[in-house]
């Protein structure tokens, strides 16, 4: 079995995991979000991501009452702790400002690939390879 990759991070906005998070190497600060189908990142962040924005377009899960369309982009370094993949598609969009030390959501199309768990007395995530079962 492979080795357990230990992530550290802190709690924030009433008790959510936040954990670094490196795009194309730069780090940012990443709430860890398994109801979120997919990763986000704050549109502010569009100057400092090296990645054009594609044609597609997301849909994600009603934000209050209504589903949203948001702009996506490929991110081709995705890294969280030595768990790395390429071409990560993130969508976009505008974040409140009451979420400013926030830059963006870890979703599952980032921790599917992954058992994961979250230690709340230390502030990790964990992620774990899965093994392939032989049939």
């Amino acid at each position: 079995m492979s080795k357990a990759n230990r992530i550290s991070g802190y709690f924030d906005y009433g008790g959510v995991l936040l954990v670094p998070v490196s795009l194309n190497g730069d780090i940012y600060s990443f709430m860890v979000d398994c109801g979120a189908a997919h990763c986000i990142i704050n549109r502010n962040l569009l100057d400092q991501i090296a990645a054009e924005i594609s044609d597609t377009k997301l849909r994600l899960a009603p934000i209050g009452k209504q589903t949203v369309l948001a702009s996506a982009l490929k991110i081709k370094d995705f890294e969280v702790g030595a768990r790395k993949q390429n071409d990560v598609t993130v969508g976009i969009l505008d974040f409140p400002d009451e979420l400013k030390k926030l830059n963006g959501l870890l979703g599952m199309n980032f921790l599917r690939n992954y058992r994961f768990t979250i230690e709340p007395d230390t502030a990790t995530l964990v992620l774990r390879e899965i093994p392939i079962r032989e049939k």
